[in-house]
C-alpha cells in the first residue's frame, strides 16, 4: 500500500497483516484528530448557545423554539452521508440541540 492510495481504493482483504496494523493505526490516528476538530467545534457551538440564550433573554424568546429546530434538522439531514445516515445524524443533533437548551437555560437561572 503506498501513501497516495486513498482508503476507498484500498483492498482491505489483499492487505497483509503488518500492513492492517498499519493503516488501523492511521486511521485511528486521523479519528483522534477528528474527535479533537469536533470538540473545538461542539465548544464553540456551545459558547454560541450561550450567546443565543442572552439574546433571546433580552428580547424576550423563549429557550425552546421548535419551528428554529426543526429547520436546523431539515438542514442537516440533507448533509447525512450513506454511512452515518439520516437517523443516526439525527439523534445525534437531537442531543446537540437538548444540550444547547440546557446551556440557555444554566445562563438564565
Amino acid at each position: 500500500m503506498n501513501n497516495t492510495e486513498s482508503l476507498t481504493e484500498i483492498k482491505i482483504d489483499s492487505l497483509s497483516r503488518e500492513e492492517s496494523k498499519e493503516l488501523l493505526e492511521k486511521i485511528r490516528s486521523e479519528v483522534d484528530e477528528i474527535d479533537i476538530e469536533i470538540t473545538e467545534l461542539l465548544n464553540r457551538r456551545a459558547q454560541k448557545s450561550e450567546l443565543i440564550g442572552r439574546l433571546k433573554q433580552i428580547i424576550g424568546l423563549a429557550n425552546y423554539s421548535p419551528a428554529r429546530e426543526k429547520e436546523i434538522i431539515n438542514n442537516l439531514l440533507k448533509l447525512a452521508s450513506p454511512e452515518l445516515g439520516t437517523s443516526t445524524l439525527l439523534r445525534i443533533f437531537e442531543r446537540i440541540i437538548d444540550e444547547s437548551r440546557a446551556i440557555q437555560k444554566r445562563m438564565r437561572d
